[in-house]
């Protein structure tokens, strides 16, 4: 069998792999992103890449690995996620600064009507 018929093995095609610099750039920027709000290993574990391919991803190694548009869709995806959930993270503490200042006040208002009641 001539190396022509010989069935190539399962791997993305050419016209799948990113070779935009500015969307590499993108997506090394937006995995650095992730790593500083969750460990490596922990949001690797979704994807379909390894930890240490994302660590190359990091560190842009571009001539070690070969991304594809399907990692950068898996990094987008877990960057709008994320920041949808640091948005809510950020409202729930916002409302419970509110809170407690208005419990603060609360409490200055009832030491000052305690001070007055303790005069009479």
């Amino acid at each position: 069998m001539k190396k022509s018929q010989q069935k190539r093995p399962n791997r993305p095609d050419r016209l799948d792999r990113l070779d935009d610099a500015r969307a590499l750039r993108t997506m090394q920027t937006r995995a650095k992103w992730i790593t500083r709000r969750k460990p490596l290993r922990e949001w690797a574990a979704y994807t379909s890449r390894t930890f240490g391919w994302w660590s190359h991803v990091i560190a842009a190694h571009w001539d070690q690995i070969r991304p594809t548009m399907r990692d950068a869709r898996e990094v987008e995806q877990t960057y709008l996620h994320m920041k949808a959930e640091e948005k809510k993270r950020n409202e729930a503490m916002a409302q419970l600064w509110e809170s407690r200042k208005a419990l603060a006040e609360l409490e200055k208002t009832f030491d000052e009507l305690a001070r007055k009641v303790a005069k009479i």
